[in-house]
């Protein structure tokens, strides 16, 4: 009878080391899975932030532009008057 009860006890005891090692390893990927994603939105985050930064240099520069090309056309048009 004891090495029937053992024989249970140690069937228990295999399942739940199979269990865990497969929750673990479960884990283990989606940990995994969630880092990569994390990287790859930062990596598109960055990327953006770049081009925006990009865009706000260009838009400075035109209006920059703009307002020389304005300031110059005012004169000329004082110089007409």
């Amino acid at each position: 009878m004891q090495t029937q009860y053992e024989r249970t006890v140690q069937r228990y005891e295999d399942r739940i080391k199979i269990d865990k090692d497969e929750m673990q390893r479960e884990l283990k990927d989606r940990s995994q899975r969630l880092l990569e994603e994390k990287e790859a939105a930062e990596a598109k985050y960055q990327a953006k932030r770049k081009e925006l930064k990009d865009v706000e240099k260009r838009l400075i520069g035109l209006t920059s532009t703009g307002e020389t090309e304005k300031a110059v056309l005012q004169q000329k048009f004082s110089n007409l008057e």
